[in-house]
């Protein structure tokens, strides 16, 4: 999906972004190449692609997260090849420990999105996701909590950095139970298809 998708981008960006043809090279096709393999996308990016545009340089905005995304699945593979699922209570303490370093940096004051701090925002939210999953026989599911949750964060988003520390566990619950709890019935054609992923990849060329 994600080599399609930087097909598709290519394409818009060859076709809408003269500047970037007229240095088109070699050097850069291999830079594509390398970029199929490596789940990048620093070949579609650059001075020369789309410099007129609210946001330069950048062809597609929604790829940076992909090769972090694939870490996080090779993540999985370490406790899986370890049986450590079947000791979720490792999982949980591992998702705790990111969780209260994350929070800790966020107190410092220091910045959780840039480059060097962004894999643990990410892991957090991650682990918080899949400690849900593994517990999820010991979390009460209500619409109630929900609510509460949403309504927490409403108010914690006034208070810097209360909202970021909150966001993994009741921002998690809170989808969560939307997406399992509710039944939407404009919504139940999605029960047959997944577009969450497509729609993200292929938003912003689009």
């Amino acid at each position: 999906a994600f080599i399609v998708a930087m097909g598709f981008t290519a394409i818009v960006v060859c076709l809408f972004s003269p500047s970037l043809r007229s240095i088109f090279s070699l050097a850069r096709a291999k830079t594509f190449g390398c970029d199929l393999v490596f789940l990048t996308n620093y070949s579609l990016g650059g001075q020369y692609v789309f410099p007129n545009n609210p946001l330069p340089g950048c062809s597609n905005a929604s790829l940076w997260s992909i090769p972090k995304e694939f870490l996080c699945y090779l993540f999985v593979l370490v406790p899986g090849v370890l049986c450590a699922f079947k000791r979720r209570w490792v999982i949980l303490l591992v998702t705790v420990v990111a969780w209260i370093v994350y929070c800790r940096r966020l107190h410092l004051a220091e910045d959780v999105f840039d480059v060097s701090s962004i894999d643990l925002r990410l892991a957090v939210f991650f682990l918080a996701g899949m400690s849900t999953w593994l517990w999820r026989d010991k979390i009460p599911f209500s619409g109630i909590l929900a609510l509460v949750s949403v309504l927490v964060l409403g108010i914690a988003s006034q208070f810097k950095p209360a909202f970021s520390i909150l966001l993994p566990p009741l921002g998690g619950y809170a989808i969560w139970w939307l997406a399992f709890g509710p039944k939407i019935r404009a919504m139940q054609w999605t029960q047959k298809t997944d577009l969450s992923y497509g729609m993200y990849l292929y938003a912003f060329p689009i």
